[in-house]
């Protein structure tokens, strides 16, 4: 039996009628697996049946997935991305602990450290300080870089972004949310308060070398998607 190959026009059809039933498929890296998957089957009926169209043969293609369509090939796909990028941020945490770079995140951590003592010391802070720089911490972390960074490729790769975001998110939002919790629960001294805000500086210069890192990747995962895409 010979096998029917697809025509370019015939692929381009295809990619039309993938991104019509959902826009998330419009993303490049998706839209390739669901195209692989599509037109594989799309040629074996086509190979079957000499007599069958090749519309009505990606029509039954499609069929053939089911009532859910493309969805589980989506989320098949949106799953393993997740399990990549939470690998790759593991072994880029270790890069960059082993790293040049900490060593100037640990020289800001010690000065977060000692302006936090001296603001204390002079009685400019509230308390101990926290409920002012831990905000700070707070806002820019999970509103207005999560807002830079999209704007850069989460509106043109939402989909890839928003997985890679996922696998990335910090643990650095979450203590900057216990911590201030915390403080108003138990008495901490100013001390024990510089070693946390300097901890949390050095978590949080981690955490913008991690995303800036994580947002590198997803450009170039990006453009290499659309460059196959654009071969096809």
């Amino acid at each position: 039996m010979d096998s029917r190959k697809l025509s370019g026009e015939e692929i381009k059809e295809m990619k039309l009628f993938i991104i019509s039933r959902s826009k998330r498929f419009e993303e490049p890296s998706i839209l390739i697996e669901i195209l692989d998957h599509f037109a594989c089957k799309t040629e074996e009926i086509l190979s079957e049946d000499k007599s069958i169209s090749f519309r009505d043969a990606m029509q039954k293609a499609h069929h053939s997935f089911g009532v859910k369509g493309f969805a589980p090939i989506a989320a098949a796909w949106e799953a393993h991305t997740f399990k990549r990028y939470k690998a790759w941020r593991k072994q880029e945490i270790r890069n960059i602990v082993f790293s040049l770079h900490v060593l100037g995140i640990s020289a800001f951590s010690l000065l977060a450290a000692k302006i936090f003592l001296m603001l204390n010391a002079s009685q400019l802070l509230p308390t101990h300080g926290l409920e002012i720089m831990l905000p700070i911490m707070i806002i820019y972390s999970i509103t207005v870089y999560p807002v830079i960074t999209k704007k850069s490729a989460g509106n043109k790769h939402p989909l890839l972004y928003e997985k890679a975001l996922e696998a990335n998110y910090s643990i650095f939002v979450i203590l900057v949310i216990l911590i201030p919790l915390i403080n108003d629960c138990v008495n901490i001294s100013p001390v024990v308060g510089a070693l946390v805000i300097g901890t949390l500086t050095m978590t949080f210069g981690i955490n913008m070398i991690l995303n800036r890192n994580m947002l590198k990747k997803v450009m170039e995962e990006s453009v290499f998607a659309e460059k196959q895409l654009s071969m096809l």
